[in-house]
């Protein structure tokens, strides 16, 4: 294919889809990954599209999240500001962190927009927007586009997570119980948050005080897939104190843990 049609291929592929990952365009115009990346450079520097690690974005698709979609302030009204800030105090200088998509993320990528040398992966376009004009190394999972949840999901972020390995992983859940573990809602987006956890060392949850001791319908798997829970619950409760005992660390907002300590970044990370 002459390079004006591949790229003109690119551009109606993206379009169609908002975001689109480097394997999926490189499947719609046949060509290597190596020369896809050397055309979404150009395409970027003219203007026509938006070039992220791994993957590509429409213009329109993630102004139209920040404008409309993901209004400011929605996560303070929904409490997930100070646990956003509390969990953001697990990630290191120079760390290599996962983050998901769903509440509090939002906050949670501008908290971590403030950490030195850091490099995220993430499957969601609000965490992706939000670190877009950081100095934080961001990287976009495959994956379709769910313009509902905002999220790449699908077996395609499994597969471009395989060869990630991060130390933590920052997910939401709508609900966490000692015998089950964290839970959402969302079939598909529990899928790719468990895919998330896999390539991380540890598991931190962002969960408010509405989710602490529900058992939501789709399992994220067992709590001791959980190093640290994050809330903003504040007073004695039986869930929080089971979470304990089965060695999940605790952190609330009206208790502020310890920073994380300075590491050295995982050696086996690996760029889409």
């Amino acid at each position: 294919m002459h390079p004006h049609q591949r790229r003109q291929t690119i551009l109606e592929y993206v379009r169609a889809h908002g975001v689109a990952s480097l394997h999926e365009l490189a499947d719609a115009v046949g060509a290597s990954e190596a020369t896809i990346r050397r055309d979404l450079r150009e395409l970027d520097a003219e203007g026509l599209l938006r070039r992220h690690r791994g993957a590509a974005s429409w213009p329109e698709t993630l102004a139209g999240v920040s404008q409309s979609a993901v209004r400011p302030g929605d996560a303070a009204e929904t409490g997930f500001g100070p646990i956003a800030a509390e969990a953001a105090r697990l990630a290191a200088s120079d760390d290599a962190v996962a983050v998901g998509a769903g509440p509090g993320t939002r906050e949670l990528a501008r908290e971590l927009a403030r950490t030195a040398g850091l490099t995220v992966v993430t499957n969601s376009l609000v965490v992706a927007l939000e670190l877009a004009t950081s100095d934080v190394e961001v990287i976009v999972t495959g994956g379709t586009a769910d313009g509902g949840q905002l999220a790449l999901v699908g077996t395609a972020v499994e597969e471009s997570l395989r060869a990630i390995r991060v130390r933590r992983a920052f997910v939401s859940a709508d609900g966490i119980t000692a015998d089950r573990g964290p839970s959402m809602r969302n079939p598909q987006l529990a899928s790719t948050t468990r895919a998330l956890m896999a390539c991380a060392q540890e598991t931190v949850v962002l969960a408010i005080h509405d989710a602490v001791g529900v058992d939501s319908t789709i399992s994220l798997g067992p709590v001791e897939s959980v190093t640290h829970l994050v809330t903003d619950l504040d007073e004695p409760d039986d869930a929080l104190d089971a979470l304990r005992r089965a060695g999940v660390a605790v952190r609330t907002t009206s208790e502020p843990g310890d920073p994380a300590e300075p590491h050295e970044r995982p050696a086996e990370l690996v760029a889409l």
